[in-house]
């Protein structure tokens, strides 16, 4: 089946090729991820004084949140 038969169905069935949106929410609350942030650092701060080895991994590269443009919906 071609691209223009199924876009046709599509639109028979009031499909539409819409823009998305998307959106990220916490579901934890600012206090709680300062508090969260924190204790990491505490962590962090003890391996140090320990003069222990910390790796740290980029992950800068890595996108989470690829997502598309547009997608048929109804």
């Amino acid at each position: 089946m071609s691209r223009y038969t199924l876009a046709n169905y599509y639109r028979e069935l009031k499909i539409s090729y819409l823009k998305t949106h998307s959106s990220f929410y916490s579901s934890r609350s600012e206090e709680e991820i300062v508090l969260l942030r924190v204790q990491f650092i505490k962590k962090i701060v003890k391996h140090m004084k320990r003069k222990k080895e910390i790796i740290f991994m980029d992950e800068s590269s890595t996108n989470m949140w690829v997502i598309r443009n547009k997608i048929w919906q109804p």
